[in-house]
């Protein structure tokens, strides 16, 4: 779903076309080039809304019933408001009445009247003026037109005196050069350019084209392009803007290889004529940026991104729509590189500026919410990101309609949250009703309806539905490679899933060879760190294992778990303790898969701890770093930010195309900022006490805790527990089971299974009723015991004390209060029994050779409390 989201996004952001200017600008900017058209002049005339106006909505209303009672100051500007308007719109009738001559002596009545209200240096003046302008132009009075854009570029200078580049000045520069270039032409010339923009405009004016509509509005921009490139030059800005529009038409097919030529060159054009800090040239780095983005190219995308944003805030200040969509696609950057935290804000700050500008209602805050709702799906709170969806597509549906494709976008993503959820009849329909929207207007072969055929696969397989689920895999599969590309993460995946379809079939050959493709491709676009090389090596060993193969299963998940235990360690410095137990959710399932492939005879305990061991306790680890005084220390600032570099490299690593001298930078680059990252750690860590014992924890192996054991001041045992999810082979049951690791200073690790979970939550809810004060309860304590501690005491004798680290059900009772060895007794009194949350707190106990210190600060003691 995460590239199929970017390039929904994408599209409609690349085709916002020369939006900066704003409305009246624009439509001069047509008219500049012959457009008699009513309707758009009418445009031109007509009054930009204001920012308040559009957030609240009430566009259409009269002011009086949108307003107080206004002060003397508002009543006069009301009524210039009004005098400007109705001179603007008899202009408007009388050049669609053909009395050209008329209408302009209105627009000069107009100017003059501004000049009188509102002075002579103001950006009203300008954009009266550049109207002024057209108007002379569409009437052939070029000398006059050239007078007016004279006296707009003076009042932008005059405007802007300590900014002569300042974009304002550059814009009335242009249209002063290109009026004056107009001039020089021949009139069939100029007829010939008035009839390529009025060809050009429709295009651009086009409601969201089908497949066929991108075809001949491809087929039109192409002549387009040959006019203006004959009669304004290859380097014209207008002839920029043609390619800057095919760019997006061959984007909007999936056609990159046609698409990025022209959104370079698009962008080439644009410096030279603006400069590098102008917004037409954001808007072009934005476009190039978002095809980047697509091919799944974050590095080459993201300082494009960063170039735009600085320039929109720089031109239009921190509040403006077009810095709300540089934020918002900086976060699709983030999102992708896995930095959730950085993501975050801009995407809340993208969303506040569109609701505020545009309102709730626009699909332009749909899209915001939209993509914070994916956020929250990446970080696995599907809560939060079902409630987002919900909302976009509702408004989606309203906006845009039930068959838009942006529609088909969001439904899939809500599909996709639903299935993650295991709410497979909700996923369903939603997942068939983006495919035939895609279907229809995207055409069979295009990316977003390849996507759509292979989450409907996965849909089917996830429901063991293999009938249903074959033809779409054939399907997508015979697209993928066309619609993506023979190395793009989006085939090697549906290959993958393809083969899972194999397996389960038990087509193992087939299954192997479409894997074998698969791992080639991640081999060559993907460095090995990578999170997502994970998820296939946890496909291919779940089959070896239920092939009973556990000699091949164990490596592969063993690896995917390492991977994603690196990327759980790399991106926490950027995260809270809530993201990273949503992100460490993700990692259990590898977790489970490794305790499932381990629980043969022939895999050793001392083989399956360590992982566990790593696993267990890291966020509270992690956290505790944070909340030492570390947390204030400059350096611990540059931890986190090493960190999330060393995230960021590692999870966007160079493609297969780029060549060996950059793929060398990349790698010194991850070598740099990783020995950057380890040397802050030994600062840290020799400057403050606590940070070094987070460090140590985090460090800490099986010898160690081992070794801490043995010099204990009793002989003492440690008893790890963990719940895991079992996978059963061909013909066996899946389910919940515990595991214990018995680990003592004097003997080898050893792991005991206790068998299913959920006879153990029976016995636990039943016990907890009254722990041993009715006869039943009692009986429950010693089938508690039978399951859960007699298969441990094999291994414990000797020892005076045993921790116990427990996880899921064995942490819902007191393990002291078990039934004792002799009748009437409790556990406490055979053994002192003590709960550690973690194994790596084991450091923490004292021992023989560090005798215990006791804190400062006063002591409260309780005792005997009625809770009642």
């Amino acid at each position: 779903m995460a590239r199929n989201a970017k390039s929904n996004e994408s599209d409609r952001l690349i085709r916002n076309g020369f939006r900066f200017i704003g409305p009246v600008i624009v439509a001069n900017l047509c008219a500049a080039f012959g457009s008699t058209d009513p309707a758009v002049l009418k445009t031109a005339m007509k009054p930009a809304q204001t920012q308040s106006t559009k957030a609240t909505g009430q566009t259409g209303k009269p002011p009086e019933a949108q307003k107080p009672a206004q002060t003397p100051e508002k009543a006069v500007a009301e009524s210039v408001k009004q005098e400007r308007d109705r001179l603007a719109q008899l202009a408007v009738k009388l050049w669609a009445e053909r009395k050209p001559q008329e209408s302009i002596a209105v627009l000069k009545q107009k100017l003059a009247f501004e000049r009188e209200n509102l002075g002579n240096q103001n950006d009203e003046i300008i954009n009266s003026l550049r109207i002024l302008a057209a108007y002379y132009e569409a009437h052939g009075d070029l000398e006059s037109a050239c007078r007016a854009c004279s006296d707009a570029l003076e009042i932008a200078r005059k405007l802007n005196e300590n900014g002569k580049d300042h974009w304002r000045v550059i814009n009335a520069i242009v249209e002063l050069d290109d009026m004056e270039f107009l001039a020089k032409l021949a009139p069939d010339e100029r007829q010939e350019l008035r009839d390529a923009e009025q060809s050009f405009r429709k295009v651009r004016e086009a409601s969201e084209a089908d497949a066929n509509q991108i075809r001949e509005s491809i087929e039109i921009l192409g002549r387009v392009h040959m006019v203006r490139k004959r009669h304004l030059g290859p380097s014209h800005w207008k002839t920029g803007e043609v390619l800057r529009e095919l760019a997006g038409l061959y984007f909007a097919q999936a056609n990159y290889d046609a698409a990025q030529p022209c959104f370079q060159d698009a962008l080439r054009i644009a410096e030279k004529t603006f400069g590098p800090t102008h917004p037409v040239t954001a808007m072009n780095l934005n476009g190039l940026a978002n095809l980047y983005l697509t091919q799944n190219h974050l590095g080459a995308a993201e300082p494009l991104y960063v170039r735009a944003l600085k320039i929109r805030q720089a031109a239009f200040g921190q509040s403006h729509p077009e810095t709300a969509q540089s934020l918002n696609n900086l976060a699709m950057i983030y999102q992708g590189q896995g930095r959730f935290a950085a993501a975050e804000p801009l995407l809340f700050s993208s969303k506040l500026i569109r609701q505020r500008v545009h309102g709730i209602n626009h699909f332009e805050t749909a899209r915001s919410i939209n993509n914070l709702a994916y956020l929250y799906f990446l970080q696995g709170d599907y809560v939060k990101a079902e409630f987002h969806f919900t909302m976009a597509l509702q408004i989606r549906e309203k906006v845009r309609g039930p068959d838009h494709p942006e529609t088909a976008f969001t439904l899939n993503n809500l599909a996709k949250t639903y299935q993650e959820q295991r709410n497979y009849g909700a996923a369903e329909p939603l997942f068939q009703r983006a495919l035939k929207i895609r279907r229809a207007v995207r055409g069979p072969e295009h990316p977003d309806t390849i996507t759509s055929i292979n989450n409907l696969a996965v849909l089917y397989l996830a429901q063991g539905n293999n009938a249903a689920a074959a033809p779409l895999f054939e399907e997508a599969s015979r697209g993928c490679e066309k619609a993506f590309g023979p190395n793009h993460p989006h085939t090697a995946s549906i290959l993958t899933t393809q083969a899972l379809l194999c397996y389960g079939q038990g087509e193992f050959t087939a299954g192997e060879l479409l894997f074998q493709r698969a791992q080639t491709i991640f081999d060559a676009i993907l460095d090995s760190r990578h999170p997502d090389r994970a998820v296939p090596l946890e496909i291919q060993s779940c089959s070896e294992w239920r092939r009973g193969r556990s000699d091949l299963a164990r490596p592969l998940v063993a690896r995917s778990f390492e991977i994603q235990m690196a990327h759980l360690q790399r991106t926490a410095a950027i995260q809270n303790e809530h993201q990273q137990m949503l992100m460490a959710q993700n990692l259990s399932a590898s977790l489970n898969l490794w305790m499932t492939v381990t629980s043969v005879a022939d895999a050793a305990a001392d083989e399956s701890w360590p992982y566990v061991l790593a696993w267990k306790g890291q966020i509270t680890i992690r956290q505790s770093e944070r909340r030492q005084a570390v947390k204030n220390d400059p350096e611990f600032a540059m931890l986190r930010m090493l960190a999330a570099r060393v995230s960021t490299l590692t999870s966007n690593p160079p493609g297969p195309e780029i060549r060996s001298q950059e793929r060398n930078a990349w790698n010194m680059s991850v070598a740099l900022h990783q020995s950057g990252l380890e040397s802050i750690e030994k600062l840290l860590s020799a400057k403050h006490p606590h940070f070094r014992h987070d460090q140590e924890r985090k460090r800490v192996s099986p010898g160690d805790i081992r070794a801490k054991l043995r010099v204990q001041p009793q002989p003492t045992a440690l008893v790890d527990l963990l719940e895991y999810f079992y996978f059963g082979k061909t013909g066996e049951s899946s389910e919940r089971r515990i595991a214990a690791f018995v680990v003592r200073g004097d003997r080898e690790i050893v792991r005991v299974e206790l068998g299913p979970a959920k006879p153990v939550a029976d016995l636990v809810d039943r016990w907890r009723n009254s722990f041993g004060g009715t006869a039943d309860s009692r009986q429950t304590g010693q089938e508690l015991r039978q399951r859960l501690w007699e298969p441990l005491a094999n291994h414990l004798d000797g020892c005076e004390t045993v921790l116990i680290s427990p996880d899921g059900q064995a942490t819902r009772f007191p393990w002291s209060a078990l039934p004792g060895d002799k009748p009437g007794t409790f556990l406490i009194e055979d053994r002192a029994i003590a709960l550690i949350p973690t194994p790596q707190l084991l450091s923490e106990i004292p021992s023989e050779e560090r005798p215990p210190r006791l804190a400062e600060g006063p002591l409260l003691l309780a005792g005997d409390v009625d809770f009642d």
